[in-house]
């Protein structure tokens, strides 16, 4: 990710350009971000911002502009790989997306994704999800039923009560095949049986 000047007037709120080959946004004490052409990134940091203040941007809205070709698109979920392929969570945000797939990761299914997920739709075949980041963001209670301490984790900055677990990562390196999405809801219980 390289530099690239900020104008002398900056903004005082969050502000978010998209065009067809560009994405920028600057963030207000944080710095200003910009993908062209889905491939190349660049950062200019506010002065005196943090390296933690800019991480969640970087890996988040940054990353997720990059490298997105026509036939890709993002997906609000967190996936885990279950036998050969990626199991996705969506849910509005609290929803326990991250938590579920945290609590799966502690037994043995590794972690694909979390929070954003860059789905490929090929011709043929399935849908392909891409390993992103090996960082879960979970909120206090979520850690506190997982046993985790957050006494060493690095708190969100933009949500207070939220932090970022860095863990140990897969060797994905290769995008999975979907093989479920499930839709986290608050509701009757029920199960449906899928065919296959």
């Amino acid at each position: 990710m390289k530099e690239f000047p900020i104008p002398i007037t900056a903004p005082t709120e969050y502000e978010r350009v998209v065009t067809a080959n560009e994405c920028r946004f600057f963030v207000p004490g944080t710095g200003r971000f910009r993908v062209v052409d889905g491939r190349e990134s660049s950062l200019r940091p506010a002065k005196g911002a943090a390296a933690h203040q800019l991480r969640p941007w970087v890996f988040g809205s940054a990353w997720a502009s990059l490298v997105l070709p026509a036939w890709s698109f993002l997906i609000h979920a967190s996936a885990v790989l279950v036998d050969g392929g990626a199991v996705l969570f969506c849910a509005r945000a609290k929803g326990g997306k991250s938590t579920l797939a945290a609590h799966l990761n502690t037994r043995g299914y590794a972690l694909i994704s979390d929070d954003l997920c860059r789905l490929d739709i090929p011709i043929h075949g399935f849908p392909l999800v891409y390993p992103s980041t090996p960082r879960l963001k979970l909120w206090s209670d979520s850690l506190a039923h997982l046993g985790w301490s957050n006494e060493h984790l690095e708190p969100d900055y933009s949500r207070a009560g939220k932090f970022h677990v860095l863990m140990k990562a897969s060797k994905l390196v290769e995008p999975s095949p979907v093989r479920a999405v499930y839709i986290l809801e608050w509701g009757n219980s029920a199960f449906t049986v899928c065919p296959g």
